[in-house]
């Protein structure tokens, strides 16, 4: 990976990764009309939005056919439908349900911080973390508490349910099996950093998938309870669980890199973009993958090279299909619509508020440090100028030529949880 710096071009292995505190960037979303979530049920999108609202819009003709209001932003967290339930939280502390064809509240529950995650649905139980560090088991009819458990530290996973289990993950670093009827903690795994998943844990074999902070994708064997093997991904965290498709693990890095895996976890090939990778999708032998550097790709599976990409004005981070086309939310405050084989728009969608909100960068809350020897012509100046001292000139910074820290200072506003 490529690691551009103003005048200096620095490679990844001359880069040393570390990161500042607790992950808080997300907490840091402002109001604006960015879009981030959708799922589709039937004909109809969803979408959740910094503006504070749920939308349901026809996949048809891209129309609206309501909106419903929250006290907060609404982001990674994406629908889930169920019994003609459309359920889904808010940074309000809320989980909501709401009637999936008029969009009337049914319920809401409150919660004890902010929600940055989708809800699990299962015979009837509705499944929700919360920045408060619980899980929430609500009924899914009534929205009154069942039980709750409680982590060690902040709460953002969407929950997995997985015969007699629950899984969910904390930022304190452990995976939690919870027995799903009483609520009583069964085991617990550990990684080196927070945990937190935006898409359901993979569970295939046997085996469940956790991705980690500590730049790590686990494979943990749900009967013995230890780990199968571990794959390094990036240095910025990660926050997926790997995609199954055909044997293969697709793995989205916030490195901007897809892994593809095996089940051994052995790397069988990557594709790069230019930051960020979101949620993959596969429709045929497409591999879509939204990116937050305003991209999304189709990539061939069979020639493993790029089909087409369309470019939207903000970062893509979750995709969902419909009748052969994706439906890209943007952070540009729009929901597109497009066709997922030939990457040509159908229609787009606006939200309420088209000014996108402002969100630190990702390598904000990482020191990097780089380790170079540069070359007499990359210690002159941008003017030409050379700079005198065992210093560079760097973004107006005076910092040592062999070894020196550099925390970036971007400008540009888009980029992804």
């Amino acid at each position: 990976m490529l690691f551009d710096f103003g005048d200096f071009n620095v490679e990844l292995e001359d880069v040393i990764v570390r990161k500042i505190g607790k992950y808080s960037r997300i907490w840091k979303t402002q109001y604006g009309g960015g879009a981030d979530s959708v799922a589709v049920s039937g004909d109809v999108a969803y979408i959740g939005s910094s503006d504070h609202h749920v939308y349901a819009i026809n996949c048809f003709t891209g129309k609206e056919i309501w909106r419903y209001k929250t006290n907060g932003c609404i982001v990674n967290s994406y629908a889930v439908v169920s019994d003609g339930v459309v359920y889904f939280c808010s940074f309000d502390f809320c989980v909501y349900a709401l009637n999936a064809k008029t969009g009337k509240l049914l319920w809401r529950f409150r919660t004890g911080g902010e929600i940055n995650s989708a809800v699990a649905v299962d015979s009837g139980v509705v499944y929700a973390t919360s920045r408060d560090g619980y899980l929430y088991v609500l009924d899914a009819i009534s929205g009154k508490l069942a039980w709750r458990f409680k982590s060690g530290d902040e709460m953002i996973s969407v929950p997995t349910v997985h015969k007699n289990m629950v899984f969910a993950g904390s930022f304190d670093g452990y995976l939690y099996c919870i027995d799903k009827e009483s609520g009583e903690e069964m085991w617990r795994f550990k990684t080196g950093g927070e945990v937190f998943n935006l898409n359901p844990f993979l569970i295939s074999g046997g085996v469940i998938y956790v991705p980690s902070f500590d730049n790590s994708l686990y494979a943990v064997d749900i009967e013995n309870r230890r780990e199968v093997w571990r794959f390094r991904a990036g240095n910025f965290g990660l926050v997926f669980s790997p995609v199954l498709h055909k044997k293969t693990l697709y793995l989205p890095s916030r490195d901007g890199i897809l892994y593809a895996l095996d089940f051994d976890g052995r790397e069988l090939w990557r594709f790069r973009a230019e930051s960020n990778a979101g949620l993959p999708q596969i429709h045929k032998n497409i591999l879509l993958v939204p990116s937050d550097d305003g991209h999304a790709y189709a990539i061939d599976l069979e020639t493993m090279k790029e089909i087409w990409r369309f470019s939207g004005g903000g970062y893509f981070f979750f995709s969902a299909l419909w009748r052969g086309n994706v439906m890209l939310p943007c952070w540009d405050c729009h929901l597109y619509s497009v066709d997922a084989e030939t990457g040509k728009m159908a229609w787009s969608f606006a939200t309420s508020v088209q000014h996108q909100p402002p969100l630190p960068e990702i390598k904000d809350e990482f020191e990097i440090e780089i380790r170079k020897s540069f070359t007499e012509d990359e210690i002159m100046g941008s003017g030409g100028e050379a700079v005198s001292g065992s210093e560079l000139l760097f973004d107006n910074v005076y910092i040592k030529k062999s070894e020196y820290s550099f925390k970036s200072d971007y400008d540009h506003e888009s980029e992804y949880k």
